[in-house]
């Protein structure tokens, strides 16, 4: 099932020399970026304060945008159809948000 924001979702990524901690701050940081990639999808946030996100944990912003647009092109040349749903994003068709 493909979700809208999925191709500019952060993923993470296993470090075998981190402890619980760093786990943890690591997935803390994955999901600030997440919550801050769907409200600059939906205007709530300002692109530069993602962009300042990214930066801050290390993530090239330039890099990070030519992955998701890489990304939507993948799903694009899959022909996969996106119709809107009651919050206004594009979902694939059939697929709706629960």
């Amino acid at each position: 099932m493909i979700d809208a924001y999925d191709p500019l979702r952060p993923w993470f990524v296993s470090n075998p020399d981190y402890n619980r901690e760093d786990e943890r701050r690591a997935v803390e940081a994955m999901l600030l970026i997440d919550d801050l990639t769907q409200q600059a999808m939906t205007g709530q946030a300002d692109i530069d304060t993602l962009f300042d996100c990214l930066a801050e944990q290390e993530i090239d912003p330039l890099q990070w945008a030519d992955d998701a647009v890489a990304g939507m092109e993948r799903i694009v040349d899959a022909g996969i159809v996106f119709v809107s749903d009651e919050t206004g994003l594009f979902l694939p068709q059939g697929i709706r948000h629960v």
